[in-house]
C-alpha cells in the first residue's frame, strides 16, 4: 500500500471553514478512498480537529504542539532581521520547522511514504528537512500573494521541492518567474451535484437571494463592495435580499464585522441584508440562491466558486481578480466587472432583472464545472505522483 503524507501547518486553526482546510480534507479523503494509506498531519492546540469530517481511514494527526513559542534569541534575530530588512529566512519560523520535523520523525518512523503534500510554505520548509522525496508543493493563492513575497533564501527552500502545484493555467508562467522547479496545474475539485436540484428549489419561491460566501475581510474577500453595490439596487428590487455566509478569525476582522453592519445600517438595508455567520450545509444554501457575488480582490481557485458553479449557480466578479477571472467567463458563465461599486451594481442588476440570463449563465457554469469534477483532478494529482515517484 503506497503512503501519502500530507502537511498542513501555518494557519489560525485546523478547524476554520475555509477552502484549503477543505482542500486538506478532501485530498485525505479522496486518497483513503483510493486504497492509499494516508497520514495527515498539521498543528494546533490539543484536541482541535478540521471542520470537515474526515475518513475514518485516514490517520489524522494533531502534533498538539500548539502555539510554539521560541527561545527569546531567535526572536531578537527575527527583529533585527526585520528592522534592517534583511531579506532572509525567519529565524523564528525556521525553529518551528525544527520542532515540527522533529515531532513527525517520531509519528512516521519505519514508514515508506511514497509522496509528500505541502499545503503552505511552512510545510515546504518541514518537508526539505524531512527529506523525503518526491515533495509537492501547493500554492493556495495567487502567485503575487504567496511565491512573490518570498525572500531569496525562501525561495532557495521552494526550490528544493520536487513540483510546486498552482490552480490556473496563468499562474505556471508566473511562477516560473520566481521558482526554478517544475511548475504544474491541477486546479482544486469540485463536488458534482445535479443541476435539477438547484432548479426545483428555485422554482417555488417569490423572494430572491445573492449569496456571498468566505470570511470577512476587507482587503481580498471585499464584502464591503457587495453591500455598497446593493445598497444602489435595494430600494429599486424590494424582493431581493443578500445574505453573506462567514466570520472573521481574529479581532481586525470583527472590526470589519461592524464596519459592514455600519453601512446596512446607514442605507437602512436591515431587513434585506443578513450576515449569517458559519454554516455546514453551503451547498443546501447555495441551492436556494439565485446568485453568487464574488467581490474578492484575487483567489487562487475559490472552492466557493467552483461549488456555485457545480449546481449552476451565475456569479458576478471583476474582471481583473486574478483566477476569479479566468472560473467566470464574462456574459457566459457569470458576470465580470470593471472595479468600481457602480460597475459592480450594474452587474448584479443585468442577473437581478433577468430570470432567463440566470438560467443560461447558471446551465453554461454547470457544463463548465465538468472539467474540475473530482475524479479528473484526483486522476491529475495521482499521475503527477507516479510519474515524479519514476523519476
Amino acid at each position: 500500500m503506497k503512503t501519502l503524507l500530507l502537511l498542513f501547518f501555518g494557519v489560525g486553526h485546523i478547524d476554520n471553514v475555509a477552502g484549503t482546510e477543505k482542500v486538506f480534507v478532501n485530498m485525505a479523503n479522496a486518497f483513503s478512498q483510493r486504497g492509499y494509506r494516508v497520514i495527515a498531519i498539521y498543528n494546533d492546540s490539543p484536541g482541535k480537529k478540521p471542520f470537515y469530517e474526515v475518513d475514518e481511514k485516514v490517520e489524522l494527526i494533531n502534533l498538539a504542539m500548539g502555539k510554539i513559542f521560541p527561545p527569546i534569541s531567535k526572536k531578537i534575530l527575527r527583529e533585527i532581521y526585520r528592522i534592517f530588512k534583511f531579506k532572509i529566512t525567519n529565524p523564528v519560523e525556521i525553529y518551528k520547522s525544527e520542532m515540527f520535523a522533529k515531532k513527525i520523525e517520531e509519528k512516521i518512523k519505519n514508514s515508506e511514504i511514497y509522496s509528500v503534500v505541502c499545503f503552505e510554505y511552512n510545510s515546504v520548509v518541514v518537508a526539505n528537512k524531512l527529506g523525503i522525496t518526491p515533495r509537492i508543493a501547493m500554492v493556495h493563492n495567487c502567485i503575487d500573494e504567496l511565491i512573490k513575497p518570498l525572500t531569496k533564501k525562501e525561495l532557495e527552500q521552494a526550490n528544493k521541492m520536487t513540483a510546486y502545484q498552482v490552480l490556473m493555467p496563468s499562474f505556471v508562467k508566473e511562477a516560473q518567474r520566481y521558482l526554478s522547479t517544475e511548475i504544474v496545474y491541477i486546479p482544486n475539485a469540485i463536488d458534482k451535484v445535479t443541476l435539477a436540484r438547484q432548479e426545483k428549489q428555485i422554482s417555488d419561491r417569490n423572494k430572491h437571494t445573492i449569496i456571498c460566501i468566505g470570511r470577512l475581510e476587507a482587503e481580498q474577500k471585499q464584502q464591503h463592495i457587495l453591500l455598497q453595490a446593493f445598497a444602489l439596487l435595494a430600494d429599486k428590487y424590494p424582493q431581493w435580499e443578500v445574505d453573506i455566509y462567514g466570520l472573521g478569525y481574529n479581532l481586525e476582522r470583527d472590526a470589519y464585522k461592524e464596519e459592514l453592519l455600519h453601512i446596512i445600517n446607514k442605507y437602512k438595508m436591515e431587513k434585506q441584508v443578513h450576515l449569517k455567520g458559519v454554516t455546514d450545509k453551503i451547498l443546501e444554501k447555495m441551492c436556494q440562491a439565485d446568485i453568487l457575488a464574488m467581490p474578492s480582490a484575487y483567489e487562487g481557485f475559490s472552492m466557493v466558486l467552483g461549488d456555485a458553479m457545480s449546481i449552476g449557480l451565475p456569479a458576478v466578479g471583476f474582471v481583473n481578480a486574478p483566477s476569479v477571472n479566468e472560473l467566470i467567463v464574462n456574459n457566459v458563465t457569470g458576470i465580470l466587472c470593471a472595479d468600481t461599486i457602480k460597475d459592480y451594481a450594474a452587474g448584479l442588476e443585468k442577473l437581478m432583472c433577468n430570470d432567463k440570463l440566470r438560467r443560461e449563465l447558471g446551465d453554461n457554469a454547470y457544463l463548465a464545472a465538468q472539467e474540475y469534477s473530482a475524479e479528473k483532478v484526483w486522476n491529475k494529482w495521482e499521475n503527477l505522483f507516479k510519474r515524479l515517484h519514476e523519476q
